[in-house]
């Protein structure tokens, strides 16, 4: 399946922007696994071995296998070495989920951490820029305290360039992991294009099952995979981080 959105700034002017449903993103996982394409070239397919899920009223245990595997299975004749269909262990459990309460700052944005830096990070997810950690906790401008609706745009905007200002490439996003990737490279002598688009095409193995998990959803008629713009991947590691806010 297929989800679009679309945002509307000025009048006749709409940004659409089309991604996988996440049941579909974890079929994907389920076959070609989680490494991605550019680990694809150095490592074994990598796979989830177990899903927690929160106990509810309604059993979902079919619905999940479902999703994660059995609507593709039939379809797929034979899936390419090295890779496999996983049939991960779904468990629930009980849980009294604690009252979290948001606003709309928090749209968008992803808490996370990685273990190399050993410290979390606030994501901004369409930009996949982190938040500095000296910005986390600028106060939120309250009209009240303003003067007139021009003080208080101005602090507005102030803060907002203060952020901008500060951001830096998360750790899960695509600049960080082709910096890391064009890194390995050098050090085990593999030559590699400039561009992260062209390095990924290298994967010819992981690009193929792809092909077959999305030619399945087709013969099943689950819709169509989306097809991402191709100039938001053609990027090299010594570009300005500018490339990714834009």
């Amino acid at each position: 399946a297929v989800v679009s959105t679309q945002s509307t700034g000025e009048k006749n002017n709409i940004a659409k922007s089309v991604v996988a449903c996440p049941s579909d993103k974890l079929t994907v996982y389920n076959i070609a696994g989680i490494q991605g394409a550019l680990l694809s070239q150095f490592i074994s397919p990598l796979y989830i071995d177990k899903f927690l899920l929160l106990k509810t009223p309604i059993d979902f245990l079919t619905t999940m296998t479902r999703a994660l595997y059995e609507r593709v299975e039939a379809q797929i004749y034979k899936v390419p070495l090295p890779f496999k269909i996983t049939k991960p262990e779904i468990e629930f459990f009980n849980l009294q989920p604690p009252k979290v309460h948001t606003n709309h700052d928090a749209a968008g944005r992803i808490a996370g951490w990685a273990l190399s830096g050993g410290k979390w990070e606030l994501v901004k997810g369409p930009e996949g820029m982190a938040v500095s950690e000296t910005c986390i906790n600028i106060p939120n401008i309250s009209r009240f305290h303003c003067v007139d609706d021009v003080d208080y745009f101005e602090k507005m905007l102030a803060n907002a360039k203060r952020i901008k200002a500060s951001m830096r490439p998360s750790e899960i996003s695509k600049v960080k992991s082709f910096g890391m990737y064009t890194k390995l490279c050098k050090k085990v002598g593999k030559d590699i294009p400039k561009t992260y688009f062209a390095c990924k095409a290298l994967s010819d193995e992981y690009h193929a099952v792809k092909l077959s998990i999305t030619s399945a959803f087709n013969k099943a008629k689950l819709g169509t995979w989306p097809v991402k713009p191709v100039n938001t991947e053609k990027f090299n590691v010594d570009e300005e981080v500018d490339m990714v806010m834009n």
